[in-house]
Parts: structure tokens; C-alpha cells; sequence
């Protein structure tokens, strides 16, 4: 507790899924226990934080992304077991490189474009760029962070330098732009995994139904529409039937890859117009 500063994120965790993500508004401060912890066991002095809380429409189950988080997670005082199952505990410092992954996760399915235009959180989401250039780690945490320097910040460099805007909408600003590997990382050889021809720049809502194979697109860069993604979803997503995208002739075997494994089809294609 001590250690949680004004601007951290903190995420809530009850029966195996996240809540909520926190914003700690007030460095950690001592305080008499509150009036409604009566029956609980804890000394009448202890140390407090203010957060604001922002509750998720949709929760994150641990157990669905904790094969990408475990070879991120600190080797000491983890708050999960290497089953994926919650340590007995309140609270737990995460390193940056999961805490940056479970945010990722989060943001595929819930919005929360405030939390990283918040003032207070501006500390977290700018040290991505500190954490890329240390080079005074070693060990199992410097193999983690090369992993994600090459994945989160020089293949969005790279993308960034490529493309500069969505692919598919055309949004410009920076910081909301995401790099979208087409076939995913954990899937992918080292070449793969840095080939820019293996991803695009997407926005955020873009970003969630590609990488969850709600869109594709086929060789001529038209989209390819799942029937599982409700017409209002579309409305609200800016997904519409006739969109189309540049590709490259390198793009294809990805996308290709794309359509096949992660293309939620259900039996059935829905083709765009002419």
C-alpha cells in the first residue's frame, strides 16, 4: 500500500475476473479504519488510498488471457499462481509489462479511452517509451521486455512510419492507434512476428473485431463481415458492408492465414457488395 502513488492503475479482482480499473487519485495516506469494516479484523490504524473506480460493462476473466500474461508476471509476489489462480492477498505491485497487457486486454473489450487521456494517469502511459529503451535489465525480465519493445513499440514504430492513420477508418492521432499483428504474435516465427506486411494500424473499436474475427478482408482488400456481429454493432463499430483497404501483395498470405483460423465464419461468409 505504501508504495501506490497518485496516477497508478489498480485492477479489481473478485472470483477469477477484473471488475474494474482503478486510478488511485491521492498518494497513500494513514488513516483510522472506516466505520463499516467494524466486524472485520484489522487494526484501528492503517493505510489508505483514494481511488476513482471505473466499473467494466465487460469483465475480463483471468483464466481467458493469462496464457499471453504468465511469462509477464513477476517472479515474486505474483498475484496469481502459475495455474492462474489468485495468491492469497490484497493487494499485489505489478511490473509495467503486465500491467500494460492486462490494460490491452481490457481495452479490447471496454472503452476506456479515459483512462489514458486522464491527466493523472499521462506518468503511466508515457513511461511505455522508458520501459522500451532500458538496457540495464538482464535475466528473465530483460527476455520479457525485448519481447514487448519488439512487439507494443518498434513494430508500432514501424507501422506508424508505414501507414500513419487506421487502416480501416483513417483516425491520424497517435496515441489511440494500436499495432494490430493480422496473424497473431503467438502464432507467429521471429520473422513474423516484425514483418510489418503481418500488421496494421488500427483504432481501438477496429483493432477488437479484427483481432477477435468479427471483420477480415479478402485478396482485394474488401471486407468480409461475420454474421455473428449484430447489425447495431456494426452501426456503433463503423463496420459497414463495401468498406475496403490497400493492401500489398505481402499482406495476402497473412490475411490469408487471418481468414482461416481466426475469421469467425460460423459455416458462412458474408460478401461484401460489389
Amino acid at each position: 500500500m505504501k508504495k501506490v502513488k497518485e496516477g497508478h492503475i489498480v485492477f479489481s479482482v473478485i472470483k477469477g475476473k477484473i471488475v474494474s480499473v482503478g486510478t488511485a487519485i491521492s498518494h497513500c495516506y494513514t488513516s483510522i479504519k472506516p466505520w463499516d469494516f467494524d466486524k472485520i479484523q484489522w487494526a484501528e490504524e492503517g493505510w489508505k488510498v483514494d481511488l476513482e473506480y471505473n466499473s467494466l460493462v465487460e469483465p475480463i476473466y483471468i483464466k481467458d488471457i493469462f496464457d499471453g500474461l504468465k511469462e509477464l508476471l513477476p517472479e515474486k509476489y505474483s498475484p496469481f499462481t502459475k495455474e492462474g489462480k489468485g495468491n492469497q492477498g490484497y493487494l499485489y505491485e505489478l511490473n509495467k509489462i503486465s500491467g500494460e497487457y492486462i490494460l490491452k486486454k481490457i481495452q479490447e473489450k471496454n472503452y476506456l479511452n479515459h483512462i489514458l487521456n486522464n491527466n493523472s494517469n499521462q506518468g503511466y502511459v508515457k513511461e511505455r517509451s522508458v520501459i522500451y529503451d532500458s538496457s540495464d535489465l538482464t535475466g528473465r525480465e530483460k527476455d520479457q521486455l525485448v519481447k514487448v519493445r519488439i512487439g507494443q513499440g518498434k513494430f508500432k514504430q514501424l507501422l506508424l512510419k508505414r501507414y500513419g492513420k487506421c487502416h480501416i477508418c483513417g483516425l491520424v492521432q497517435e496515441e489511440f492507434l494500436i499495432a494490430s499483428h493480422i496473424k497473431p504474435w503467438k502464432d507467429c516465427d521471429e520473422k513474423e512476428k516484425v514483418d510489418t506486411n503481418n500488421g496494421f494500424l488500427l483504432c481501438p473499436h477496429h483493432d477488437a473485431v479484427f483481432d477477435r474475427g468479427y471483420i477480415t478482408f479478402n485478396n482485394e482488400g474488401e471486407i468480409i463481415i461475420s454474421n455473428e456481429l449484430s447489425y447495431s454493432a456494426k452501426i456503433l463499430l463503423n463496420i459497414r458492408d463495401g468498406m475496403k483497404i490497400e493492401l500489398d501483395e505481402h499482406n495476402k498470405k497473412y490475411l490469408s492465414w487471418h481468414r482461416q483460423n481466426i475469421f469467425r465464419s460460423m459455416g458462412q461468409l458474408i460478401v461484401p457488395h460489389e
